[in-house]
């Protein structure tokens, strides 16, 4: 079986700047890992002529026009760029299968961009024989799909690797300064936490970990020395939000940063964070979450995706205060060395169930692909 992925190929583009090029190799990773599969190539819909810097070396794919490969394809997965009807069109006529693979949560993308005049968020309507989504959009996102597209809609792994996060690390040069274990060592300290929801959506914002990282401030001032919200810079003069800031005892007290967007190594290697706060409404599964418990570091969230797997510190749905609790609980463990040795085995269990490799998302690739 040969497959093509799409690609939006552009100039200056990055693997870690935009989360589908990210998306997009993950699954080559996978692909490539099928024996049945003789060949992937990356399809580009866009204006560049080459991969995104940082592309691993290890995973370089052909990246080719549509019209290069009409004749090899045995399934196009339409993924990071759109592509051209009539070319897509002649492919169903040869028979090739087409699958829309959708890794954004679509229901908030449309509904949000009309009721508050956000940029446009394309409403795919190609002709296609099937959809692919990851398991946390199964509950919001299935029945929109399958009413929109009448076609069947499919549930695929969610998957992540280390590569990309190793590459920024060694790319930026802080090996000697990523990962709580190398801040853990300074004890009797206070923790420097960030929250680095995008805030382009209610769906990822950063409100509720400001308000838990202030709540543990009020109750233990020492617990605190610092939250850096990333991602924020932009809202600063937006009336609600700075009144929200300012209402913070931390802002008050000058241990606040409202920071603009930033590479998570970057950030907490330059930050010295501690620890990471989040916050999710029907998006449990996200690369933050994995790019932070690869670097052990305490995680604050309301995932019951990580709880399942006993991973990081959870407290539920929208209760504030009882991400006051979790994130004070993890801080009095601070220097408790076998504490965070079973917490980073705990990590590890769910990194290698992730990782595009691993045997069960071989396996649900394959049954996907028809393969098994």
């Amino acid at each position: 079986m040969k497959i093509g992925i799409s690609i939006f190929a552009e100039e200056n583009d990055s693997v870690w700047s935009r989360g589908i090029n990210q998306n997009i190799l993950y699954l080559t990773m996978a692909l490539k890992s099928i024996s049945a599969i003789q060949e992937v190539f990356l399809i580009n819909g866009g204006s560049g002529d080459a991969l995104p810097n940082g592309w691993p070396v290890q995973w370089m794919t052909p990246l080719v026009k549509p019209e290069e490969v009409t004749y090899d394809l045995d399934v196009l997965i339409i993924m990071g760029a759109r592509l051209p009807e009539p070319w897509i069109l002649r492919l169903q006529a040869l028979g090739k299968k087409i699958i829309f693979f959708d890794v954004g949560h679509i229901y908030s993308g449309l509904t949000e961009s009309a009721i508050y005049e956000m940029p446009e968020r394309g409403l795919y309507t190609t002709p296609m024989d099937e959809t692919w989504i990851i398991p946390c959009h199964e509950s919001t996102c299935r029945p929109m799909l399958e009413t929109i597209t009448d076609k069947p809609v499919f549930i695929a792994p969610h998957i992540w690797s280390p590569v990309v996060l190793e590459a920024s690390i060694h790319s930026l040069g802080v090996e000697d300064s990523f990962g709580f274990a190398i801040r853990q060592s300074i004890s009797n300290r206070s923790w420097r936490v960030a929250t680095f929801e995008p805030n382009i959506s209610v769906i990822k914002n950063s409100y509720l970990p400001m308000l838990i990282a202030d709540g543990a401030y009020r109750i233990n001032p020492d617990s605190v020395e610092l939250i850096a919200a990333f991602n924020t810079f932009h809202l600063k003069e937006h009336l609600t939000f700075n009144r929200l800031a300012s209402h913070l005892d931390l802002t008050k007290a000058g241990k606040a940063t409202y920071e603009p967007r930033s590479a998570f190594a970057e950030a907490v290697s330059c930050f010295h964070i501690d620890a990471i706060i989040s916050h999710q409404t029907e998006n449990d599964q996200n690369y933050l979450y994995y790019d932070a418990i690869y670097g052990g570091y305490p995680l604050i969230h309301n995932s019951l995706f990580l709880k399942n797997f006993d991973v990081g510190f959870y407290y539920p749905e929208f209760e504030a205060k009882k991400g006051v609790t979790v994130l004070l609980d993890a801080f009095n463990n601070r220097d408790d060395a076998e504490y965070w040795s079973e917490y980073n085995m705990r990590n590890q269990k769910l990194l290698d169930h992730v990782h595009p490799s691993a045997s069960i998302n071989i396996d649900a690739f394959s049954s996907l692909l028809g393969l098994n």
